[in-house]
Formats: structure tokens, C-alpha cells, sequence
């Protein structure tokens, strides 16, 4: 964790109070502005437009899936592996909406937690698949 101090006219060293940093001369401290990607910005509208459309492909490649399941080709596909692999796809694609916006407790902990989860759905699935 990063702790910065300030320097009094007698040389003494004072810490910050949380949240806020030194300045350049180190002679005061200052607040530090909360910065988090808005709904509103340019960029979070862009990830959520793709995060959606990686949804819909998502749902529709498992929609067939679901609707051709019992035929050769799924069969042969290794069923199972495939529909945990397109899960974590969704719940990664799903994800880009808890990164975006003010946090929270709960988000924080959703961050933190559920990415290393579904990517190693994803990689577990991949490299189960090639052997």
C-alpha cells in the first residue's frame, strides 16, 4: 500500500490521512480525485456495445448447440467440454458490466474474484479439449 508524508517547517515527517497523497514540494497533502469508467463515457459505451454482441453470439451458438445436440457432429464435438467453455465465455462477456460504474463493496470483490474463476473455465475447457 502506498503512504505518502509531509515534511513540516522543523524537518518532522506527518503522514496523510487515506485518500489523499502529497503534494510536489511535499509540504502539504491533497485529496485524490476518484476516477472509475463511467456509463456515460465514449469507452464504456463502446465495451458494452461489444460486450453485448459477444452475448448474442454466445447465446446463439449455444441456442444450436441446444438445438442440434443430439446429432453426429455435437456429439463428436465433446458436448460437455463445449457448453463449459461457451459458459464462461457468457459470464466473461457479462463481466465488462461490473467493471464499469462507481464500485462498491460488492463489485470489488466481484473484480477480484470472478475473472480468475471463468478464465480458467475457458483455459481448463481449451486445454482438456486438445489432449
Amino acid at each position: 500500500r502506498y503512504v505518502s508524508f509531509t515534511i513540516d517547517e522543523y524537518g518532522r515527517c506527518d503522514r496523510c490521512p487515506p485518500n489523499s497523497t502529497n503534494t510536489a514540494d511535499h509540504a502539504d497533502c491533497s485529496e485524490l480525485e476518484e476516477q472509475y469508467l463511467a456509463h456515460e463515457d465514449g469507452l464504456a459505451i463502446f465495451l458494452m456495445i461489444l460486450a453485448v454482441v459477444g452475448i448474442a453470439v454466445v447465446s446463439l451458438t449455444f441456442a444450436a448447440f441446444l438445438a442440434k445436440w443430439g446429432t453426429p457432429v455435437i456429439m463428436a464435438s465433446s458436448r460437455e467440454l463445449s457448453m463449459v467453455l461457451l459458459s464462461g465465455l457468457l459470464l466473461c462477456f457479462l463481466l465488462t458490466f461490473v467493471f464499469i460504474g462507481r464500485p462498491s463493496d460488492a463489485t470489488c470483490g466481484i473484480r477480484r474474484f470472478c475473472p480468475v474463476i471463468f478464465l480458467s473455465m475457458i483455459f481448463g475447457a481449451l486445454l482438456i479439449k486438445t489432449n
